[in-house]
C-alpha cells in the first residue's frame, strides 16, 4: 500500500483498522514513518488508540534527538480521552519523550482540556460519595441482604480505585506541567490533587487492614454492621447472636429455612404459644436442632457470626440456603 497516496480520511480508516492486527504495534510505526505532512500527522493522532501511541513514542530512541516536527500534529489530533489514559500507562522512557514535547502548545492544550475534565469529574465524585455516606448512615441493617452489602462495599472499592487512577494521572500531568512555561497548569493541578487527597483522607477513607483502623466511610459501614453485636463477646453462643438478629421463637427459624424436615405433628410447634408447659420439651428439642444445624454449617457463637459477615436475618437466611 502506498501510504504516500491516502488522503486524512483514508489514514484515519487505515489506523483504525490497525487496532485488532497482529502486526499493530509494527505497522502503526511504519504509518508513522511514512508520513511527513502535517495534516495526515494530524490524522493519524485523531484515530490512534493508546497502544498505537505508545508505540509511536516508542520510535524516539534515547540516544537520538526526538522529532518534534513529527509528533506534535499527531498530539494536536489526538483524542483527549487517550491522551488521559495514556498518562495512566507510558513508562518512563515514554514520558521523556512527552517531557520533552511539554514546551510545545499541543502538549499544553492536552493538559488544559485535562485539568478541565478532571475538575469536573472530582466534583460529580464529591458528590457520589456524599450519596454514598447517606446510604450508609441511614442504612437498615436490620433488612440489609450479603448482595445489598456486597454492592456497598464494592461501590467503596470502585471509588478507592477512583482516587488511586485520578491522583496517578494528576501526578503525570504536574510532571509535564512543570516542563512547560505554564505555571498555571502546575497550580491547577497541585490544587485539585490536594482535593482528591481530601476525598480520600477526609470522605471515602480505608478499610480495616492488619493493624490499621478502618477510616471515612469504611468507617462508618463497620460501625453500623457491628453495633448489631454491640460489646457482645465473640465467645457468647449461638442463641446470643440470634437474638440480636430477632430470631426469637421456632417460627423464626422456620422462616430462615432451618427446621424443614420436622413432622407434621412439630409443625404444629411453630404455630403454638412458646409458654405452654406440655410442649416445652419438644419446643427445647427443635430449638437444639436447629442449634446444631447452624453448628454445622459454621456458626457456633457470636464470632463465627461476624467473621461469616451475617448482620441480619435475611443475610443469615441466605448463607442457610447457600449451605443446606
Amino acid at each position: 500500500m502506498n501510504i504516500d497516496s491516502l488522503s486524512c480520511e483514508e489514514i484515519k480508516e487505515l489506523v483504525t483498522s490497525l487496532v485488532n492486527d497482529p502486526k499493530c504495534k509494527e505497522k502503526i510505526k511504519e504509518v508513522f514513518s511514512a508520513i511527513n505532512d502535517h495534516d495526515r500527522l494530524e490524522a493519524v493522532g485523531e484515530a490512534t488508540s493508546v497502544i498505537q501511541m505508545i508505540c509511536i513514542l516508542d520510535t524516539f530512541s534515547c540516544g537520538e534527538q526526538y522529532h518534534h516536527p513529527k509528533l506534535s500534529p499527531v498530539i494536536v489530533g489526538l483524542r483527549p480521552k487517550i491522551f488521559a489514559e495514556l498518562l495512566t500507562v507510558v513508562d518512563d522512557h515514554q514520558m521523556e519523550v512527552l517531557k520533552h514535547e511539554a514546551m510545545a502548545e499541543p502538549i499544553q492544550y492536552q493538559l488544559s482540556h485535562l485539568f478541565e475534565v478532571m475538575s469536573q469529574e472530582e466534583t460529580s465524585f464529591t458528590r457520589e460519595l456524599q450519596a454514598l455516606k447517606r446510604q450508609i448512615s441511614t442504612l437498615e441493617v436490620s433488612t440489609l441482604t450479603t448482595t445489598q452489602l456486597r454492592k456497598l462495599t464494592n461501590d467503596l472499592a470502585d471509588a478507592s480505585k477512583n482516587i488511586d487512577d485520578a491522583l496517578r494521572k494528576i501526578d503525570r500531568a504536574l510532571i509535564l506541567a512543570w516542563n512547560t512555561d505554564r505555571p498555571d497548569l502546575v497550580d491547577n493541578f497541585t490544587q485539585l490533587k490536594e482535593y482528591y487527597h481530601n476525598d480520600n483522607r477526609i470522605g471515602l477513607g480505608h478499610p480495616a487492614a492488619n493493624q490499621r483502623p478502618a477510616s471515612g466511610l469504611y468507617a462508618t459501614l463497620d460501625s453500623q454492621l457491628t453495633e448489631v453485636y454491640g460489646n457482645d463477646d465473640d465467645d457468647k453462643p449461638t442463641i446470643e447472636a440470634l437474638a440480636k438478629l430477632s430470631i426469637w421463637y421456632l417460627k423464626d427459624y422456620w422462616d430462615i429455612g432451618l427446621l424443614r424436615s420436622i413432622s407434621d405433628d412439630e409443625k404444629k410447634l411453630l404455630s403454638g404459644s412458646e409458654e405452654d408447659p406440655n410442649t416445652r420439651e419438644q419446643r427445647e428439642h427443635l430449638r437444639q436442632k436447629a442449634l446444631e444445624a447452624l453448628a454445622q454449617r459454621g456458626l457456633s457463637c457470636v464470632g463465627d457470626f461476624k467473621k461469616a459477615k451475617i448482620f441480619s436475618k435475611p443475610m443469615l437466611a441466605e448463607l442457610i440456603q447457600k449451605r443446606p
